[in-house]
């Protein structure tokens, strides 16, 4: 038979077997929430570096445009603008016959004091080739190619006008558009690029 005293012991120890499972359980509890919030924080702080980085990262373009100009007399000059896609991709000849594709152009400031006055030369010139998908024959450039635009000076002073060089990379379809500054001072004649964006005409997500 269990005596008082033995029924005080069980009782005794029953109580600080509950309180000693109680701490356990909130320990456990407390470093759950802990490793918890130690997730959260480093989930949260990852995305923001991600982030930074892609907002200083430089934007890599499918093409290399460069712009000069060469002096052919006192009053004569030359536009030279030497285009080269990277592997797989293609631009569309300012000759192609297709009237769907947006295709390479130099476009000018409409200005007096200077004057257009030939037509657009391509080297090497491009070939014709079938596009299945517009049914009808285009012209692409697939490979590096020079486009010369002769210009004559009308004007009597120094001037500063603007222009730009569009054109459509395919086959990513994304219109470029390469703004310029044209500047005659002295006699001599200079061009600078100015800023490289998508055509206003654009809708993807890629646009800058």
């Amino acid at each position: 038979m269990v005596n008082v005293t033995q029924v005080h012991f069980l009782r005794a120890a029953k109580i600080k077997m509950s309180r000693l499972i109680l701490f356990i359980s909130l320990f456990i509890s407390l470093s759950g929430l802990t490793t918890l919030f130690c997730n959260c924080t480093t989930v949260d702080r990852e995305p923001s570096i991600i982030n930074q980085a892609e907002e200083l990262a430089p934007i890599n373009l499918p093409f290399e445009l460069e712009l000069l100009v060469n002096k052919m007399d006192d009053l004569q000059f030359e536009l030279i603008a030497t285009i080269e896609t990277e592997e797989g991709s293609y631009i569309v000849s300012p000759f192609s016959p297709d009237t769907i594709l947006m295709h390479f152009g130099i476009f000018f400031e409409e200005t007096d004091d200077l004057e257009i006055n030939a037509p657009l030369i391509e080297t090497p010139i491009s070939q014709e080739e079938y596009e299945a998908v517009l049914e009808s024959n285009v012209r692409y450039i697939r490979e590096k190619t020079t486009y010369s635009q002769k210009m004559k000076v009308v004007s009597q002073e120094d001037f500063t006008t603007t222009g730009t060089v569009e054109f459509l990379v395919e086959p990513s379809c994304i219109p470029y558009v390469v703004d310029f500054i044209l500047s005659h001072q002295n006699g001599k004649m200079t061009i600078h690029k100015t800023k490289t964006r998508t055509h206003p005409s654009y809708k993807g997500e890629f646009k800058f």
